[in-house]
C-alpha cells in the first residue's frame, strides 16, 4: 500500500488509558513507532516539522553542503568528516567550565532585591528575577553572605559582592532590629 510516495503504516492505540488491547484502528503516513495519540502528538512537533530553508546550524561548515535538518546536517558531518567531529567532541567534553554560572548583573539583582524585598518573600522574587530555582537561589545567598560586607555610613547601605558595588541610598530601607 502505498500513498504519496510513502509507504503507510498501521497503528492501533487504545481509546482509553486502561484499555490494554487495541481498540481502534488508525491509518498514518510515514510515521513510525507512535502507538499512542501523546507520542504522536510529540513526534510530530520533534520530527515531522517538514523541510526548513537551510541556515547556518544546518550548513556543514566543512564542506558547506545544505541540509533541511540539524540531525541530518550532525549525522553527515559525524560520518563525512570523523577527524573534526571528534576534535569538536574532544574539545566539548574538556573545555574549562566556569562552575560560577551566576553574572555581575544576576548577583547586582539578588542584592537590589534583597534591599526592595521582606524576607517572607524575597526567595520568590528572587527565583523569578534570577529564573533560578529557590534551592540554587538559597544556597547563592549563603555564599555570598560569607562574602558580603553591609556597612552603614550616613544612613546608606552598600552592598560590596566580589565586583559588585551598589548604592541603595535610593531606596528605602528599613533599619535593621537592634540586636
Amino acid at each position: 500500500m502505498s500513498a504519496a510516495g510513502s509507504e503507510a503504516h498501521r497503528f492501533y492505540y487504545p481509546i482509553s488509558k486502561g484499555s490494554l488491547k487495541p481498540s481502534r484502528e488508525i491509518l498514518l503516513h510515514g510515521v513510525s513507532l507512535c502507538a499512542t495519540k501523546k507520542n504522536l502528538q510529540d513526534h510530530q512537533r520533534r520530527y515531522c516539522r517538514g523541510p526548513v530553508e537551510p541556515d547556518e546550524e544546518t550548513i556543514c561548515k566543512e564542506c558547506g553542503r545544505e541540509f533541511t535538518t540539524y540531525i541530518g546536517m550532525r549525522n553527515h558531518y559525524r560520518q563525512a568528516h570523523p577527524i573534526e567531529y571528534n576534535d569538536e567532541m574532544y574539545e566539548e567534553a574538556h573545555s574549562k567550565r566556569s562552575n560560577d554560572a551566576w553574572t555581575d548583573g544576576d548577583r547586582e539583582e539578588m542584592a537590589m532585591a534583597e534591599a526592595r524585598y521582606n524576607s517572607e518573600i524575597l526567595l520568590d522574587h528572587l527565583a523569578l528575577i534570577t529564573r533560578r530555582s529557590k534551592e540554587a537561589v538559597r544556597k547563592k545567598r549563603y555564599a555570598m553572605v560569607s562574602k558580603t560586607s553591609l556597612s552603614d555610613a550616613g544612613g546608606r547601605w552598600s552592598v560590596h559582592c566580589r565586583k559588585v558595588q551598589l548604592s541603595l541610598s535610593s531606596h528605602r530601607i528599613a533599619a535593621p532590629p537592634a540586636p
